[in-house]
């Protein structure tokens, strides 16, 4: 059950990066756009971690 959810982990923390770089960058219009797509992976994963807890 627990290396189900490594994939899961692995994209979160890819998108926890993807923010600390888009903040690094938040002075020009890639930061901002970075900082949305990481945003967006971290919203993804959350839905699929409570479909995954929750069903569907």
């Amino acid at each position: 059950m627990f290396f189900s959810d490594i994939p899961l982990h692995f994209i979160f923390l890819l998108g926890i990066i993807v923010v600390f770089i888009g903040i690094g960058l938040k002075d020009h219009n890639p930061g901002i756009v970075v900082m949305g797509l990481g945003m967006i992976v971290l919203i993804y994963v959350v839905i699929q971690k409570a479909i995954e807890v929750f069903g569907y």
